[in-house]
């Protein structure tokens, strides 16, 4: 998916009502996105992301022909690696190949309410490799090529999926928050880092980290396709541009490390030592509320470092300075019409402008 010689685009979704994922999603293709991407969890502790994406994702492929899509991001912890290697090899296949797999490390929301162990985060990552070696032997294999593995968390013995991809096999991104162990772990085999929440600094000390283990690894940087999220307010209202700062603020909080924070100049009051890992917070838990709290210390200013807000004018800037920092393809979430709103129709004529005034300027 990535192009050494353009940036790529690509629409997040998250908090759509789940007919409307699909609507957004062919409105992406119509308006010439690259891809469209979905999260893929059971529970979220905002309690937005909760359609299963794999069914979302087929409706949108069978109703467009040009938009590439996927998961931002699935964790082996609720599916057996064959599993999703054969769900992505069957909707590559009924979208002529046009399926990235996103992949991740995993939440203890997503596990610990279903009874399911949540392990330290180098176990997590350690599953992670493995699972990623398997999937990409399932997709390699057939009757005549059969796989066996013996890892630490998963086996196979003369294994095989009948259902291949449908030319080449799928890339595959890993979604890190920005953990040096994870950015690592992509310069070694990722195929693209499905970032979320960072400013132009923390974006560009962290695609060095990926660049450096690739070169380790004696991989091909540029091959790696380097994703900025970027949450957009393209409205010059000023109530409405305070709306999204304040509903981001908590978002800030939960998908950074402290220190990267404190790094940025960051002063924060938490007497109560509150857990405020995303990777660990539960949703429904007290500190979810809590951490809520400690978020509305945050101020303005420093919030506005990890949103675009205004005039297409103002993304083209924002957008350029993350090009600068190594990104390779932009994921917007439009907090707009999505965050606030929950709005298709809104979502139609944002997409229609970010086309026509924002994307049109990189791709020409």
């Amino acid at each position: 998916m990535n192009n050494t010689n353009s940036i790529q685009f690509t629409l997040f979704e998250a908090i759509y009502s789940t007919p409307d994922m699909v609507k957004v999603g062919i409105l992406a293709d119509k308006y010439n996105f690259d891809c469209v991407m979905m999260g893929d969890h059971a529970l979220d502790f905002t309690g937005l992301v909760k359609a299963d994406p794999w069914g979302v994702l087929s409706n949108i492929g069978a109703k467009t022909n040009n938009i590439k899509m996927g998961t931002d991001v699935t964790c082996l912890y609720r599916y057996h690696p064959s599993k999703i290697a054969h769900i992505v090899a069957t909707l590559d296949e009924l979208t002529r190949g046009r399926i990235i797999l996103g992949l991740g490390a995993g939440e203890a929301m997503n596990v610990e309410p279903f009874g399911i162990k949540f392990e330290k985060p180098i176990q997590r990552i350690r599953r992670l490799k493995e699972g990623i070696e398997v999937i990409r032997a399932l997709w390699n294999s057939n009757e005549n090529n059969r796989v066996d593995y013996d890892g630490e968390f998963y086996k196979m013995n003369k294994a095989w999926l009948q259902q291949e991809p449908y030319k080449n096999i799928p890339p595959i991104y890993i979604g890190s928050l920005g953990g040096e162990k994870m950015l690592n772990l992509i310069g070694e085999i990722g195929d693209g880092w499905q970032s979320a929440c960072n400013s132009i600094e923390m974006f560009r000390d962290r695609v060095k980290i990926i660049k450096e283990s690739a070169i380790r690894n004696k991989r091909d940087y540029n091959k790696i396709d380097k994703c900025a999220t970027i949450v957009g307010v393209m409205t010059e209202d000023k109530k409405i541009q305070k709306q999204a700062i304040e509903g981001y603020k908590h978002v800030i909080l939960i998908l950074n490390n402290i220190k990267s924070l404190i790094k940025l100049g960051l002063e924060l009051d938490n007497p109560d030592n509150i857990d405020l890992s995303y990777q660990t917070i539960l949703a429904k838990q007290d500190a979810v509320k809590e951490s809520a709290k400690i978020a509305q210390q945050i101020p303005d200013e420093f919030t506005e470092q990890f949103m675009v807000l205004g005039t297409s004018e103002e993304f083209i800037e924002k957008i350029d300075q993350y090009k600068k920092a190594g990104a390779t393809n932009i994921f917007l979430w439009d907090w707009v019409a999505e965050g606030l709103n929950r709005s298709p129709k809104m979502a139609e004529e944002n997409l229609r402008i970010f086309n026509n005034k924002v994307m049109k300027y990189f791709k020409e």
